[in-house]
């Protein structure tokens, strides 16, 4: 009698990460004034697809809206290697931190 088929990973069981194709470009960001150092927590769902269907802060120190403005904006735009379980690409959630550090000097 043949052994068995190896068991396929189930729906929804991801055996490999989404994963950037090419890093957001944030160096149009670098001339927004930052008084704080601070960090940007962000869960980015990722459709089948490759695209960032949605984005949500999950957590935020402060940070000027058009730093976080552009940051979204960029990866909106990003693609990305789906998600996979086994080999079929599925939607997931990825999370990522961004810090930044004080691009001004706090003496002006």
């Amino acid at each position: 009698e043949p052994p068995p088929p190896p068991s396929a990973p189930g729906s929804g069981d991801v055996t490999h990460k989404a994963r950037f194709l090419v890093p957001p470009n944030l160096s149009t960001l670098e001339t927004i004034p930052v008084t704080v150092a601070g960090s940007l927590s962000l869960r980015l769902r990722v459709s089948a697809n490759g695209q960032v269907a949605d984005i949500t802060v999950v957590r935020a120190d402060p940070i000027p809206d058009a730093m976080l403005d552009g940051i979204l904006a960029a990866l909106r735009q990003t693609r990305l290697e789906p998600a996979r379980a086994g080999t079929e690409a599925v939607a997931s959630d990825l999370d990522m931190v961004i810090r930044y550090e004080p691009s001004i000097p706090l003496d002006h």
